[in-house]
């Protein structure tokens, strides 16, 4: 095996501009510019952490150059960053050109937003993290949703952040999303109809939050549901099609042997604690793919994560070290739910998670595992 050597990275320029046009004496709109450059040297395959949950922009073998832009504008904020206005409009488009062993123009980011109220619909390529973890800038990434793959075009309605429950005093709080992607023609196995057919994504997501924004605890809880699916009728001669197969797969609706689709996902729940110098948050994403975690069979796998957040800085005690953050995290995968799967005896093991024996690149996009990059493709172990 060819062993990776990583020479260097070299920024080379990395600017960020924000330009605020006034639209009232409280609101003001946020335009943001970004140009970076930079040089990657290596003598092989690029290391792991250098392309892990960079959404598909860095190449796999190392020795490039990258040319990388951005431009967006967000809704009105007024001067506490506060978003209180009904309606507003944005979107952000981001670029990437990499020149090595292979020449690539991606654009991982090009959409527009809407909100009206709490509620926000977009369409486009977004870059995005779904699931609870404790801290997404140190995370190794969510269980199914990590930012690891070029995103996927959809359209989504979702609320922006947390919507308060009337009549509770902003105790209670929900937050949810539900979208429809095209991941474009995926291959299949020869013994079926056709060997590559048209499909799409379907996610949804549901939050909920006791606790009050101010509270010094807050609990948390919820799920991540994606699936892959779409011209069932076109692989089995008796498959679901149009709307059929669109409901099927909105309720994970039984079909022959299996589930109408490609299902996985993670059921969240945590909690965060805040003290006088330091926060500490917990949250836990317990894996689902097939069934066997509905019957306790999976609890071992899913990803944990702890992290500890220093609220104030210490500018009276000069040091030389200073921690901001602290984050550590752990992840199972190998239980599975154990080793028999019966799906009319409701005994689900075996769970293939982010494989699947009708769409043969599993749960990828563009080469590239759209959950935890820990769960490797073949040509990336």
């Amino acid at each position: 095996m060819k062993k990776a050597l990583l020479f260097s990275t070299i920024s080379i320029l990395s600017l960020t501009f924000l330009d605020c046009h006034s639209q009232s004496a409280k609101l003001q709109n946020s335009v943001q510019y970004n140009i970076e450059s930079g040089i990657f040297l290596s003598n092989g395959i690029t290391p792991f952490w250098q392309r892990a949950n960079q959404y598909g922009t860095v190449p796999n073998n190392g020795g490039f150059l990258t040319l990388r832009g951005g431009l967006g504008v967000d809704y009105k904020k007024d001067s506490l960053s506060q978003n209180k206005h009904f309606f507003g409009v944005g979107g952000s488009f981001w670029g990437v050109a990499n020149v090595g062993r292979a020449n690539q123009v991606i654009m991982p980011e090009g959409y527009l937003k809407v909100h009206l109220g709490k509620f926000e619909f977009w369409g486009g390529r977004r870059r995005e993290v779904y699931g609870l973890v404790s801290d997404s800038t140190l995370s190794t990434g969510a269980y199914s949703w990590s930012g690891n793959a070029l995103p996927l075009p959809k359209i989504q309605i979702n609320t922006l952040g947390f919507v308060e429950i009337p009549f509770t005093k902003g105790w209670l709080a929900f937050k949810g999303s539900f979208a429809h992607g095209w991941f474009g023609d995926l291959a299949i196995p020869d013994n079926y109809q056709v060997n590559h057919v048209k499909t799409y994504l379907h996610q949804k997501t549901f939050f909920g939050r006791i606790g009050k924004p101010s509270s010094k605890f807050r609990g948390y809880a919820g799920f991540v549901h994606n699936a892959q699916w779409g011209n069932e009728d076109k692989i089995w001669n008796d498959g679901l099609a149009g709307w059929a197969g669109f409901k099927g797969v909105v309720v994970g609706e039984s079909w022959g042997s299996s589930r109408v689709g490609n299902h996985l996902g993670s059921i969240d729940f945590g909690f965060d604690m805040h003290g006088k110098d330091w926060n500490v948050i917990f949250m836990r994403q317990n894996a689902f793919e097939a069934g066997a975690l509905y019957w306790f069979r999976a609890i071992p796998d899913g990803l944990n994560s702890l992290s500890f957040v220093r609220r104030n800085q210490i500018s009276n005690k000069p040091s030389k070290v200073f921690i901001k953050k602290i984050t550590v995290e752990f992840l199972h995968t190998v239980n599975r739910g154990g080793d028999v799967f019966d799906f009319t005896k409701g005994i689900f093991g075996r769970e293939t998670y982010f494989n699947h024996y009708i769409y043969l690149q599993g749960w990828s996009y563009q080469n590239k595992i759209i959950g935890t990059p820990f769960i490797t493709r073949a040509d990336e172990a």
